[in-house]
């Protein structure tokens, strides 16, 4: 295979949406918002949790896709509204964010009363059916237990305003909401959570599945039998089992094989990409693609790629 087809190879294992079951299901779960029909009831409000690089974010766009906006000379629609959270949120600032991806020219006028009247009202003359807040965890990115309550009260309340079902989703830290908001918990009716892929028996996305998914796009390339039971525990060492990570190590090491004279995707070239891409100078006994030497243990010591995240107090106490 030439350098220029292991380029190839590596943009589309960057560019893949694989449709797992985890995905299938999310995707279902989504879809019986939009064409569920509220009437006078509540709508439904579910979040969407997990780690950073489970994919979260990809599935969601990939979604929204599906429902495309329309604009013509007399009318907006938008089936699905996308909004990305800002870092930092605060009330004011929500409403502003949902009102720039409506595409109103007057996202950033007036104060937060304004601006949520203002939204409620292109909410229902756009036709949304559903609303998604993407990387939700901003929300409690400042702030103490009121502003939380706050923010939790706003998105309950412009639900029920509007008859619109939301969707939160963010890392694990978002669950906060729903701590501090006891009527904002009472709405949700699932939490939904993307899992790490991993090799043991109990968990419910498989790395093999993962690694066999992508084995399929390097058709043609030599390699080592990626989902193999013994490859399938590095990779799940290697990149805690999140999908980004899996994906960037492939897609690099195909793109490092491409140098070689005769390219093959092995345990050293894997172990380089680790090096370089995932844990940057990693001694080989950290290196979980330097079996004769690597320790075993996880990568959750200081320094290393996965070392946990120090909980502020409110998400303790959330």
């Amino acid at each position: 295979m030439s350098v220029p087809d292991l380029h190839r190879v590596a943009r589309s294992i960057r560019q893949a949406f694989i449709k797992f079951d985890h995905v299938n299901a999310i995707h279902g779960v989504l879809a019986t918002l939009v064409t569920t029909d509220y009437g006078q009831c509540e709508p439904d409000i579910v979040f969407v949790v997990g780690e950073p690089g489970t994919g979260k974010t990809w599935l969601i766009k990939r979604f929204v896709a599906n429902y495309p906006r329309e604009d013509s000379e007399t009318v907006t629609r938008v089936p699905v509204l996308l909004v990305n959270v800002p870092p930092k949120c605060a009330l004011k600032r929500l409403p502003g964010a949902m009102l720039q991806a409506l595409g109103s020219p007057l996202w950033n006028v007036g104060d937060e009363e304004q601006r949520s009247y203002q939204l409620e009202t292109l909410l229902r003359k756009c036709g949304v059916r559903l609303v998604i807040l993407n990387e939700a965890n901003h929300l409690v990115d400042r702030g103490k237990e009121k502003s939380h309550y706050l923010l939790g009260d706003w998105i309950k309340l412009m639900s029920e305003k509007t008859g619109i079902p939301f969707v939160l989703v963010g890392i694990p830290r978002v669950k906060v909401l729903l701590g501090v908001n006891e009527q904002l918990a009472d709405r949700v009716r699932e939490v939904v959570t993307v899992e790490p892929f991993g090799v043991d028996p109990r968990c419910r996305n498989q790395m093999t599945t993962a690694l066999g998914a992508f084995d399929k796009l390097l058709d043609g390339v030599s390699r080592i039998p990626l989902s193999d039971p013994a490859n399938a525990q590095r990779f799940a060492l290697a990149t805690a089992g999140r999908l980004r990570r899996i994906r960037r190590v492939l897609e690099e090491a195909a793109r490092a094989a491409g140098s070689l004279p005769k390219p093959k995707i092995d345990l050293p070239l894997l172990a380089e990409v680790f090096r370089t891409h995932v844990f940057s100078g990693a001694p080989d006994q950290r290196n979980p693609f330097v079996p004769a030497k690597f320790d075993g243990r996880p990568l959750t010591g200081p320094g290393e790629p996965y070392e946990p995240r120090r909980q502020t107090k409110e998400e303790v106490d959330a």
